[in-house]
């Protein structure tokens, strides 16, 4: 806003001559001081308005900074709850993974225990299939041998005393080839 008045005004402000009129030098220096304050006024509202438009700049500098650090922060705590969420996602997803694999891991060794018994249930049967063959070729070899013919022609027959007859209960041992 500019003065009505600006000091150079009131120093070349001339008044008329009036009969009586005012002591020409008092007025004088009265305007010269009115002037000289007036100057220093004027100067001084000009610095301030300088200064209010630096400082209006900053303010609106400083407006600007704090919207981009809250759009910033917005922006952090945002990502901070996705990389939240997303560990989370993870964190579960290998907790279903690992449940997986154990089921896996448990189903196949149940299996491979199955299999095993059914292996150990074969060899069993097999075991007294094979006795009971072993067995029946002893007596028949046994018999053979004591009707005096050889259990098989390439085969010497054996030199034995008393036969005992073979129990149910008790195993035929083998007849090494020292005792045929």
């Amino acid at each position: 806003m500019q003065p009505k008045h600006l000091p150079i005004d009131l120093l070349n402000k001339t008044f008329r001559r009036c009969w009586r009129g005012f002591d020409r030098a008092a007025v004088s220096v009265f305007l010269e001081e009115v002037a000289s304050s007036m100057e220093e006024v004027v100067a001084e509202n000009s610095s301030l308005s300088q200064r209010l438009s630096i400082v209006e700049t900053e303010l609106a500098r400083y407006k600007a900074m704090e919207s981009t650090l809250n759009e910033a922060l917005i922006l952090a705590q945002k990502t901070a709850r996705e990389m939240h969420l997303n560990a989370q996602k993870g964190s579960d997803l290998i907790l279903d993974e690992a449940q997986q694999q154990k089921e896996r891991i448990l189903r196949s060794a149940k299996e491979e225990i199955a299999d095993r018994e059914q292996q150990l249930d074969d060899l069993k049967r097999l075991k007294v299939r094979f006795l009971a063959d072993l067995r029946g070729l002893l007596t028949t070899i046994w018999q053979l041998a004591q009707n005096g013919q050889p259990p098989h022609p390439m085969l010497p027959l054996p030199i034995m005393e008393e036969p005992a007859q073979p129990d149910e209960a008790e195993p035929i041992p083998l007849l090494s080839n020292s005792s045929w």
